[in-house]
């Protein structure tokens, strides 16, 4: 995979994660071009969305490669 599908995978798998960990109650939105820097944006179901989030995926950590979900505050 190159670094773009690697990126989208991870985009993916965020949206996947939350919406399942939080039974539906969490939905994300996609905006069509990321000229802010932000992959997403999410909020509760129903309302309005209140928080954006820019995912970072890696290729591989210590020699090994998969997709790894992490999550940092500012």
């Amino acid at each position: 995979m190159d670094k773009t599908q690697i990126g989208r995978a991870g985009e993916l798998a965020l949206a996947l994660y939350s919406m399942v960990s939080s039974d539906g109650e969490l939905e994300l939105f996609t905006p069509v071009a990321d000229d802010d820097h932000v992959d997403a944006t999410a909020g509760r179901r129903g309302g309005v969305p209140v928080i954006a989030i820019q995912v970072k995926t890696l290729h591989a950590i210590g020699g090994s490669s998969g997709l790894v979900l992490g999550a940092r505050r500012r």
